[in-house]
């Protein structure tokens, strides 16, 4: 009987308290104001950040990427480093950096049905960007073996 008696009381302490506090919060709620012409000068002054396929990698002519005089170097220490933890096999990470000349789809799903040619496709890429000082073979290559 014991039991059940502060089974009770302690559901309806529960039941009162969340009951108080949601009262205090929908409260709340009804004292806020919404202006309108603050809301519409900052629709006005922001920056358009649409969701571009530049981000996938994904590049048209009139959304090319710019291109550093460090890429070559960045793709190339990106793939020794996917080839060392493993990270990015299935998705050439370095080779959306470097582009593929609107040939990105075809490049990841030939290196994920390889599994990145067991890995090794990341290793010689990356060998080969860190030691070429050419670098214009790569940006932009379409092919599937870059070095080819």
């Amino acid at each position: 009987m014991k039991n059940k008696l502060s089974f009770i009381l302690m559901l309806a302490f529960v039941i009162f308290t969340t009951k108080a506090a949601l009262s205090a919060e929908i409260s709340g709620l009804n004292n806020y104001k919404l202006d309108d012409s603050a809301v519409e000068q900052m629709f006005e002054t922001s920056d358009d950040v649409t969701f571009s396929q530049a981000v996938l990698g994904f590049s048209s002519t009139s959304d090319q990427k710019v291109k550093g005089e460090n890429t070559q170097m960045i793709a190339g220490i990106v793939a020794l480093a996917s080839f060392i933890t493993g990270v990015g096999v299935l998705v050439p990470i370095h080779r959306l950096i470097l582009g593929t000349d609107n040939q990105a789809a075809k490049i990841i799903a030939l290196y994920c049905v390889t599994i990145s040619g067991c890995g090794f496709l990341l290793l010689v890429d990356g060998i080969l960007l860190l030691m070429d000082s050419s670098g214009d073979k790569y940006i932009e290559n379409s092919k599937f073996l870059m070095w080819r």
